[in-house]
């Protein structure tokens, strides 16, 4: 499975043979973000460009922000592929606000967390909660990006998001709590 730091690490030297086995070993970290959209393992294959292919035919440069872009691509073949779904989420919540507008990204430790409890995340979170914490908490983008790729307002993208974040600190809150009873 992928870790945190090589699913945000965005710079590499493709000239080092170590470095391109990483870059091949990729389609992996874009597989569990296709994945983590979709919900669906089977879904999310169609989802995943391919950057390895991409990368052979050019030159070196090119390299420094491919994977930036190839995050980016898959996303938005998923939101291609759930743009209904997220367009129906969107309009049923509409009214779901986020009073305290302007949540920071992910931290690396929450990032962890949601890798490594990805699946479970991905059950609890709507279609449009999932594609706001991964394009504002991973990809770190703006609401109003987020908003003109998902076809939504960035009032709907802040509270969807909200309601993630939400998700994932009381994950960590009864995951701490977990912990300290069995240290007790």
């Amino acid at each position: 499975m992928a870790t945190a730091g090589s699913l945000i690490r965005s710079e590499f030297d493709f000239g080092r043979p170590e470095e391109r086995k990483i870059f091949t070993n990729y389609r992996e970290e874009l597989q569990w973000l296709a994945t983590f959209l979709m919900a669906d393992e089977k879904l999310a294959g169609v989802c995943v460009i391919d950057v390895c292919a991409i990368a052979d035919s050019h030159s070196k440069g090119f390299d420094k922000w491919l994977f930036s872009w190839a995050r980016l691509a898959t996303i938005r073949e998923a939101i291609q592929a759930e743009h209904p779904a997220i367009i129906e989420v969107a309009s049923t919540n509409a009214r779901r606000r986020c009073s305290h507008r302007g949540h920071p990204p992910l931290s690396l430790d929450s990032f962890e967390g949601l890798v490594e409890q990805s699946k479970g995340f991905a059950a609890r979170l709507d279609v449009l909660s999932r594609f706001a914490l991964v394009i504002l908490g991973v990809e770190k983008q703006s609401a109003d990006d987020a908003a003109a790729m998902l076809g939504v307002t960035p009032e709907c993208v802040e509270g969807a998001y909200c309601a993630a974040l939400r998700v994932i600190d009381r994950a960590s809150l009864s995951n701490k709590q977990h912990l300290a009873a069995v240290r007790n």
